[in-house]
């Protein structure tokens, strides 16, 4: 049983460097941080959008979210298009770091609409229209922050070989996916409990606490970072090809 947990699960330790498992735990803190957050704001959006309310409508609930994840997903293509992944990897450190502060920023600017403007009706997308804000944040740090954490974080796995590095990025992917069942746990039991469905106030505090606490695992995850001189070289130059 031990042998098959390490086997799913353990990088081979020669294909690894020893930073490798001091960022894996950080990002297991910032998941669990996350699944805390997620859930409070999720709560928060779903009252917004009308759920709970007898005179709401469930069809123009479901409309109002198909239409803000439709809006967002455009967005995101199309900040994709125009953004390029070599700029944000030659600036590794300060994109990452502010891509960290953008998605904080974003959730706690949806906490506070959600919580401030309750089934705001306004024309077009409904409550979902002051709740888009937050989420184009949100996209805009994920669309900046991915090149850059990978430039930062690209010589964990020292190997170069494929099939050894598809081992590595398997089991780290194991590790993400047994952690995200332990983050449903997580918010099941504070669901099940309240705690997740705070007053208005309780909610925004909530959140600005553990945005802050996620917000300093972050920026620990980017100080941590010690890529070659040569990789982030290689960066600048490709970003000014």
């Amino acid at each position: 049983m031990r042998d098959a947990l390490r086997s799913a699960f353990v990088p081979d330790p020669r294909h690894v460097s020893p930073d490798y498992w001091p960022k894996r735990r950080l990002e297991l803190l910032s998941q669990l941080a996350c699944a805390v957050q997620d859930c409070v704001l999720a709560q928060a959006v779903l009252r917004a959008l009308g759920v709970g309310d007898a005179a709401a409508s469930p069809a123009r609930v479901a409309q109002d979210l198909q239409a803000l994840n439709a809006a967002v997903s455009v967005a995101g293509l199309a900040l994709a298009a125009v953004v390029r992944p070599s700029a944000c990897a030659a600036h590794a450190r300060p994109v990452a770091l502010f891509s960290a502060l953008l998605s904080k920023f974003a959730a706690v600017a949806v906490i506070a609409v959600a919580t401030a403007v309750p089934r705001a009706r306004i024309a077009g997308l409904g409550a979902a229209t002051p709740l888009l804000a937050g989420r184009l944040l949100n996209v805009t740090a994920d669309v900046l922050g991915l090149p850059a954490r990978t430039a930062l974080w690209n010589y964990v796995i020292v190997t170069n070989d494929p099939a050894r590095r598809a081992a590595v990025l398997q089991r780290t992917a194991n590790q993400v996916a047994a952690a995200r069942l332990v983050c449903v746990g997580l918010q099941a039991a504070l669901v099940g409990t309240g705690v997740a469905s705070p007053g208005a106030l309780e909610a925004v505090i909530m959140v600005l606490l553990v945005a802050a606490v996620d917000l300093a695992i972050q920026t620990a995850l980017v100080r941590r970072a010690r890529p070659p001189p040569s990789d982030l070289a290689r960066a600048r130059a490709r970003a000014r090809a």
